[in-house]
């Protein structure tokens, strides 16, 4: 690699084109080669290609030697698609240098690697390929089927740098058949569609068309500003062939404008770009085009020189129709210097070239015939497939409105499907609402009927005694009465007050509104309430909650909690019992347990407990119950995101288990701890 590396830069410093350029050309070409030396696998065949196609612009002759190197990696990394660009670059090389023959045999190889692994975009491109170099050879029929058959391809991949190439071809090849209001039609469908992607060198390449299309229409203005824009761009992509045939094209408008001094400034431009990368049989075609200059502008010594030295480099190349041009061109300037002896010789020689020629022009004659039709049987072609596809867009709007509709009336049915079952939830959680408002109609007036109405019955009796017996009654039957009322009306009260609270509750009137709050503070206050009721069984309550126990919950509600729990419990305990109070701390909540040791709840009623079937019971004393608390107390504390539970032992005791959540702050704390725990 590096003799490669040492050799293109030698051959950069031979170099007569102009110093920036060939700065700008050696900094890219040593960072290419340097992209090659420190890559890779797979990499480096791509650096290998991105050089390769590099040095076809600015140095085809280095190409041979270089891709060597780099299809030998491609074949160990056994990468064909590598191996097929690679292979492509030789060919375009060879194409630079006008060696169509030698082009088109490296252009072949890489269509039977792409047939072969069946890749459709490389069969594509190489078609172009191939189509090209026998364009070039003059097999105009053959390279428009290539052309064709690329562009076919092209459109079913959707691939528009080849659809392009292919389209430019085209062009080209009407250009050939002297169809030049086709030549500019598809030379400008591909400068349209190069524009709207960015390809410069499809861009380039079509503005060169255009440019040799308006010189052979005689619009040489037109032709000078389309060759500018191709110059611009070739400059651009540092394709030195292309700048070479551009500054070509820039001497034949000149001439024809009689412009000779500019037409053999920019010949010899021509000459010297050509030299610069060692396509001396194009510098051979520069040559021939100086003399004809030079016999135009009646310089007849200097179109001599140049005569001879295109007859030299032709006659080495083998170049039989440049070669007949040459002679032509020597006879007349021999005939203008009165050398007739030299004239009548070259006169002779092109006889002889004109005969060797006229197989080739027949074969010429006859591509070009069959190409003609062939463009013909392609418009007739395009027109069926235009018609074929007009139809086809029309099936295709009709089975895109089917699907259309199809798919809104599958969306008409899944939005009623949805509606429906929204309608059905709705439906089912109304009905649900309403079989729990019947159930709570019934609770309702069960207690009305049964537990609201009972305490009367003691109130009216004693009342009626006192009423109608009083003056016979002394101090103790007068009290006895008096209580027994107090009792009923106290029992009023309660089943009163808890069936308030229990509606608000269920009717939503009743707002949950959680604060942080002290549990035992609560606690206390709802024990005072109790006091006398305490003191008169003689109980002991033990408090085992502790000290700033905070929790996060409605507190009308606990206290409500806290006074139907307490209320059963000293009801139901025995004279000289005891009532424990404790909490314990889980995850992020309170867990309240308030323990009685008194009569307990039967096995039957514990499980009815919390259903419609709600029992009021008498205490130790007689103290009557609403058979209501316990259910409250449930939903309250559900309410605020806890639970409650009741375990009872028929004569052993009652206890009941309830949660509520931590404070906030608390479990902010607590989180704070863990996570310094984990830290440490």
């Amino acid at each position: 690699m590096k003799k490669i590396v040492l050799l293109i830069l030698l051959i950069l410093l031979l170099c007569k084109f102009d110093i920036y350029a060939q700065n700008s050309i050696e900094q890219k070409t040593q960072v290419l080669i340097q992209n090659v030396e420190t890559s890779e696998g797979n990499d480096k065949v791509n650096a290998y290609i991105s050089l390769l196609e590099y040095l076809v612009y600015t140095q085809p002759l280095l190409v041979d030697s270089i891709a060597k190197e780099a299809i030998q990696t491609s074949r160990k990394l056994n990468n064909k698609k590598a191996e097929i660009e690679i292979i492509i670059s030789l060919g375009y090389a060879h194409a630079k240098l006008h060696e169509p023959l030698e082009a088109l045999k490296y252009y072949q190889q890489a269509y039977q690697i792409a047939k072969k692994i069946k890749d459709s975009t490389e069969i594509c491109k190489v078609l172009i390929k191939i189509g090209s170099a026998k364009l070039t050879k003059g097999d105009i029929n053959e390279s428009i089927g290539h052309f064709i058959e690329a562009e076919n391809i092209a459109i079913s991949l959707d691939d528009n740098i080849n659809l392009i190439d292919a389209t430019n071809y085209l062009g080209i090849s009407y250009y050939l058949i002297d169809n030049l209001d086709q030549a500019i039609k598809f030379s400008e469908e591909a400068l349209k569609r190069s524009i709207e992607i960015g390809y410069r060198d499809g861009e380039a390449l079509a503005y060169e068309h255009l440019t040799i299309v308006k010189i052979k229409q005689g619009k040489f203005d037109e032709a000078l500003k389309l060759n500018n824009n191709a110059l611009i761009i070739r400059e651009e992509l540092d394709d030195l062939q292309s700048v070479a045939g551009l500054y070509y094209n820039f001497s034949v408008i000149y001439n024809n404008l009689n412009d000779f001094p500019k037409a053999i400034e920019y010949t010899k431009k021509s000459v010297a770009t050509r030299k610069s990368f060692g396509n001396i049989s194009g510098v051979g075609s520069n040559y021939l085009t100086l003399g004809n200059i030079y016999i135009r502008s009646n310089q007849i010594d200097s179109a001599l020189v140049y005569l001879k030295k295109a007859y030299d480099i032709k006659i080495e190349y083998g170049e039989m129709r440049a070669l007949t041009s040459i002679v032509k061109s020597l006879s007349d300037v021999y005939e203008k210097k009165n050398d007739f002896k030299n004239a009548f010789k070259y006169l002779k020689a092109y006889k002889i070239y004109s005969d060797s020629l006229f197989g080739e022009n027949s074969r010429r004659l006859a591509s070009k015939v069959l190409a003609q039709q062939e463009l013909v049987r392609k418009e007739d072609e395009i027109k069926h497939l235009q018609a074929v596809n007009e139809f086809q867009k029309e099936i295709q709007t009709f089975l895109i409105i089917i699907i259309v509709l199809i798919f809104l009336l599958s969306a008409a049915f899944v939005v009623l499907y949805i509606l429906n079952r929204r309608a059905n939830k709705k439906l089912s959680a109304t009905n649900n609402e309403l079989i729990n408002l019947n159930r709570d109609r019934e609770k309702f007036f069960k207690i009305i009927a049964h537990d609201l109405r009972a305490p009367f019955h003691p109130i009216i009796g004693y009342s009626d005694i006192v009423l109608n017996d009083i003056d016979n009654m002394n101090r103790y039957s007068i009290k006895e009465a008096v209580t027994n009322i107090n009792i009923s009306a106290n029992k009023i009260f309660d089943l009163m007050t808890n069936l308030l609270q229990w509606l608000g509750l269920n009717t939503g009137r009743m707002e949950y509104k959680p604060i942080n709050f002290d549990l035992n503070e609560e606690l206390d206050f709802t024990l005072k309430l109790f006091s006398n009721n305490i003191t008169n069984k003689s109980l002991k309550i033990n408090n085992n909650i502790k000290n700033n126990t905070s929790v996060y919950a409605d507190k009308s509600m606990v206290g409500i909690i806290l006074r139907n729990i307490l209320s059963n419990a000293i009801k139901f305990s025995l004279e000289n019992g005891v009532i424990n109070i404790s909490s314990i701390q889980k995850h992020h909540y309170i867990e309240i347990e308030i323990q009685d040791y008194g009569v307990g709840i039967p096995a039957d009623q514990l499980e009815s407990l919390f259903t419609n079937e709600m029992k009021s019971t008498k205490g130790t004393r007689n103290e009557s119950g609403t058979g209501l608390g316990l259910l409250l107390c449930k939903e309250m504390a559900e309410l605020n995101k806890g639970n409650l539970i009741v375990e009872s032992e028929l004569h052993l005791g009652t206890t009941i288990k309830f949660t509520l959540p931590r404070s906030i702050s608390e479990n902010i704390e607590s989180a704070l701890k863990i996570k310094e725990f984990n830290q440490n």
